[in-house]
C-alpha cells in the first residue's frame, strides 16, 4: 500500500516521509487514496471552508490597507504579505496569527526555506529573515528597479526576477551579486531552478532557459499568445500557463514542446502540480479552481471561489486543496472521505 502511495501520490508520499513518525501507515495511506479518488470522481463534491486571514479580534487595522499581496504555503502553515507592509504567520488548523513582521516596504513575494523568509518588496530590494523570530538577517538592494515578482532559492544562491526585464542571482550568504540575466523584453512573471537550470517567464509570452552556473541563454520557447503566468516543473517537464488559456508542456533538456492542453476559453493565472494532477486558477466571471490529469489532460473538476477577486497562490496538502486571494482569505476544498 505504501509503495502505491510512492508510486502514484508524490506530494502526499513527501508529506508522509517528513511527518512518518505521527503517522499510523495504513490508515494515512488509505486515506490518502480515498481523497485522491475524490478528488478525481466527477460525482464526489468536496466540502468547502473559508479562513478570514483578519479576524476583528486578532488587533485594530485599517481595512482599506489591509489587503493581501503574496501569500505561500508550507504544510499546514500560511506566510501572508499585506499592503500595511507586514509579513504575517497562520495556522491553518487553530486560525491562529504565529508571527507578525514589519517590512520597511510593502512585500510583493516572498519564499519560505527551512529556517527563513526570503522577501521582495516594491522598492525591488530582497530582505532575508528569520523564520522563527522575524529578525531580518540580511539586506539585498542594487539590483532590481522595481517591485520583485519572483524569487527561488537553490543551494547557495537566490534568484530574483521583477517588473522591470531583468533576473539577479545573489550569494545567498553575502548578498553580493553573482551574475545579471538580461533577454525578456517585460516584466518576469515566474522562475524555476531545476537540473542546473535557470526558467524563467514573462509578460512578453517567452520562456527563457538558462545555464544556471555561467548564466548562458539556452533555448527561448515561444508558443503561447500573451502573457505566461506560471511555471511547474516535475520529471524532467516543464508545464506552463498563460492567458491564452492552454497549458504547455515542454522538454526542459531540449526546449520541445511536447504537449498543449487546449479547450479552455479563459486565461490560466496559476498552476501547481499535486499528486498526478494540475490544478489551475483561472479568470472567470468569479474565478474558477480546476483540476486537469496530468497525463491525459482531461479536466476532471472544477470548484468555484467566493469572491470576483484576484486567487495569488495554490497548494495541495492532505487530500485538500487551499487558495489565496486578495480579499483576505484562504479558500479550502476538503476532499477527505466523511467519518
Amino acid at each position: 500500500m505504501k509503495g502505491r502511495l510512492f508510486e502514484t501520490l508524490k506530494s502526499t508520499a513527501l508529506s508522509y516521509a517528513s511527518e512518518k513518525e505521527k503517522n499510523n501507515e495504513v490508515q494515512f495511506c488509505l486515506k490518502s487514496l480515498k481523497a485522491d479518488l475524490r478528488m478525481r470522481s466527477p460525482r464526489v463534491l468536496p466540502k468547502a471552508e473559508i479562513f478570514n486571514l483578519v479576524p476583528p479580534s486578532t488587533e485594530q487595522f485599517n481595512i482599506n490597507e489591509f489587503f493581501v499581496k503574496s501569500t505561500k504555503f508550507e504544510g499546514k502553515r500560511v506566510y501572508t504579505s499585506f499592503d500595511d507592509r507586514t509579513i504575517r504567520v497562520w495556522d491553518m488548523e487553530s486560525k491562529e496569527q504565529l508571527l507578525k513582521i514589519v517590512s520597511p516596504n510593502r512585500v510583493t513575494e516572498m519564499i519560505i526555506t527551512k529556517d527563513k523568509i526570503t522577501s521582495g518588496d516594491s522598492e525591488g530590494t530582497l530582505r532575508i529573515w528569520n523564520k522563527n523570530s522575524g529578525e531580518e538577517i540580511l539586506s539585498l538592494a542594487d539590483g532590481h528597479n522595481s517591485a520583485i515578482s519572483s524569487i527561488k532559492f537553490d543551494s547557495d544562491r537566490i534568484y530574483s526576477g521583477s517588473w522591470g526585464e531583468t533576473i539577479m542571482v545573489w550569494d545567498a550568504s553575502t548578498g553580493k551579486q553573482v551574475m545579471k540575466l538580461e533577454g525578456h523584453k517585460e516584466s518576469i512573471t515566474d522562475l524555476q531552478i531545476v537540473e542546473g537550470k535557470i526558467i524563467s517567464s514573462s509578460s512578453d509570452g517567452t520562456i527563457r532557459i538558462w545555464e544556471a552556473e555561467t548564466g548562458k541563454e539556452l533555448f527561448v520557447l515561444e508558443d503561447a499568445m500573451g502573457e505566461i503566468t506560471s511555471l511547474q516543473v516535475e520529471d524532467g517537464k516543464l508545464y506552463s500557463s498563460s492567458f491564452d488559456g492552454i497549458i504547455r508542456v515542454w522538454d526542459i533538456k531540449t526546449g520541445q514542446l511536447l504537449q498543449k492542453m487546449e479547450g479552455h476559453n479563459f486565461p490560466i493565472t496559476v498552476i501547481r502540480i499535486f499528486d498526478g494532477k494540475i490544478i489551475g486558477v483561472s479568470l472567470e466571471d468569479k474565478e474558477m479552481v480546476h483540476i486537469w490529469d496530468i497525463n491525459t489532460g482531461k479536466k476532471l473538476k472544477s470548484l468555484k471561489s467566493t469572491q470576483a477577486t484576484k486567487i495569488l497562490n495554490l497548494n495541495g496538502f492532505d487530500g485538500k486543496i487551499y487558495a489565496s486571494n486578495t480579499y483576505n482569505e484562504i479558500l479550502s476544498w476538503d476532499f477527505n472521505p466523511k467519518k
